[in-house]
């Protein structure tokens, strides 16, 4: 049973050891969106994956960036659904217990510190676990 898979093509900027330093190119969708030119949003953006063992790569070479799809999913979910439910979690419960906005709004904020820390430090499990498939084209 094959997974569906979500992709996006890069360009390789530098091979540092096993490391492929990647630019990004954002999605197509911005090409036909009306606030292109004008919109904040980057072009793309670079970002460090595992070199594949056995295939060379040069500055300039056009690559696929694979990922699974549920992949993609867990890790939105790890990154951004999970803090802000934890965000709200705290924010109630310190609002109940103290009665004070601005004291629950930055114990809120200050949840999120440990969480990203975690993340953090867990960082190499998370880096084998969402792994992108290098394919050149």
């Amino acid at each position: 049973m094959d997974c569906a898979v979500i992709g996006q093509q890069g360009t390789v900027l530098k091979v540092v050891g096993d490391k492929l330093q990647l630019w990004v190119i954002t999605s197509e969708e911005c090409s036909s969106c009306k606030m292109n030119g004008v919109c904040p949003a980057p072009k793309g953006r670079v970002i460090e994956v595992q070199k594949p063992a056995g295939m060379e790569f040069k500055p300039g070479d056009k690559v696929n960036l694979e990922i699974e799809e549920k992949r993609g999913t867990q890790a939105l979910f790890i990154m951004y659904v999970l803090p802000f439910i934890l965000l709200m979690i705290v924010m109630i419960v310190v609002r109940m217990i103290t009665g004070n906005d601005g004291i629950a709004g930055l114990a809120a904020l200050a949840s999120l510190v440990p969480y990203y820390l975690v993340i953090y430090f867990l960082r190499k499990v998370f880096e084998k676990k969402f792994q992108f498939k290098i394919k050149p084209i």
